[in-house]
């Protein structure tokens, strides 16, 4: 299992997890939805970076190539960098592993310097 680059985002944006939910109907009260599980499904997980050198562009292409779609991996602490661990802990599974949500939005922006945005989502627990 390879490791994501060790590259700090500019800026990181999540949603929370969604868990596994049961809807049924009633004729007296409407829709009731019930959670049957406190393990969420997967949680997306954004990264923004901004002003990456071509080596640095070139590390989340290499590494987006190797894994794609298929293949999880774990996130290096350089992700979580400013962030109180302990607290991100309890919003995301951060020593999880994690998939590509979609390919790389990379945009150029000055010769040899790119921003792009790196769609993730983690893996179910267990």
């Amino acid at each position: 299992m390879a490791a994501f680059p060790p590259l700090e985002p500019s800026r990181r944006e999540w949603a929370f997890a969604d868990y596994p939910t049961l809807s049924r109907e009633s004729s007296a009260w409407g829709a009731t939805t019930f959670e049957y599980g406190d393990t969420p499904r997967e949680t997306p997980l954004q990264l923004v970076y901004t002003l990456l050198s071509e080596a640095e562009m070139q590390l989340l292409r290499d590494h987006y190539a190797n894994q794609q779609q298929s293949y999880p991996f774990i996130l290096p602490a350089a992700i979580w960098a400013g962030y109180d661990l302990a607290t991100v802990a309890n919003l995301l599974p951060i020593n999880g592993q994690w998939l590509y949500a979609g390919e790389i939005e990379e945009e150029p922006v000055a010769p040899g310097l790119y921003d792009c945005t790196v769609s993730l989502v983690s893996l179910p627990a267990g």
